[in-house]
């Protein structure tokens, strides 16, 4: 997700500046690139938030039980 979201932004930024040369040259009303923007600014924002709240952890719970199972293991060698 965190791709997706990197490419949102980079696209969404290149286009953004596009359509900002086009309003200031006055092929583009000022109108349609104010709600562009805001749009664009929002669907990054939802897209954030979401990358954010993905674990960023690779080990899957097969590793970690093996570890818990090493662990005990050196626990009872011990005692």
């Amino acid at each position: 997700m965190i791709t997706v979201t990197a490419v949102w932004f980079l696209v969404g930024l290149i286009v953004i500046i596009g359509m900002l040369i086009f309003a200031i040259l006055k092929q583009m009303k000022w109108k349609t690139f104010g709600i562009a923007t805001s749009i664009y600014i929002v669907v990054l924002f939802f897209m954030f938030v979401i990358a954010g709240s993905q674990p960023v952890s690779t080990s899957t719970s097969s590793s970690s039980n093996r570890a818990t199972k090493k662990t005990i293991q050196k626990s009872f060698k011990v005692v």
